[in-house]
Parts: C-alpha cells; sequence; structure tokens
C-alpha cells in the first residue's frame, strides 16, 4: 500500500502557508478601507507572489512518485522472493 503521509503533509503545509497570507491580505484590505489609501495593493500584490513562490507545489509531483516508486521496489522484491 502506498504512504499517503508524505503528501499529505506536504498539502498540510501548503495549507497553512496559503491560510497565513490570506490573512494578511484580509489586514491589507481592512487597512485599506480604514485609511482611504489603494496602495496597499502593491503589499496585497507583494504578499500573493510570496505566497505562490513558497507553496512548494513540484513536492505534490516528486511525493507521489516516490512513493510509487517505493511500493514498486517492494512488490518487485517480494515477487522474487
Amino acid at each position: 500500500m502506498i504512504d499517503v503521509e508524505p503528501t499529505a503533509k506536504v498539502c498540510d503545509d501548503i495549507g497553512k502557508i496559503m491560510v497565513s497570507h490570506a490573512c494578511d491580505i484580509q489586514r491589507y484590505a481592512d487597512a485599506m478601507r480604514n485609511t482611504g489609501d489603494i496602495s496597499e495593493v502593491t503589499a496585497v500584490m507583494a504578499s500573493i507572489k510570496s505566497c505562490f513562490n513558497s507553496l512548494r507545489t513540484d513536492l505534490l509531483i516528486t511525493r507521489p512518485i516516490r512513493e510509487y516508486e517505493r511500493e514498486l521496489a517492494t512488490s518487485v522484491c517480494t515477487e522474487e522472493n
């Protein structure tokens, strides 16, 4: 059976990063409302860029592949014995 935990952990980490950035963006929206200053939108764009850059979506590909490879290696070893 394939171990889904490494991939699930990546999903958890991505979710935490996205929630953190969402909270930041909501604070910027509140600041815009309170000050009437639209220039906060540059901080919003920076937060969005930072969020996407830190997500490590590559791990959503590499972790499952690694687990499939382990499963395949285990099944081949089992069949040979």
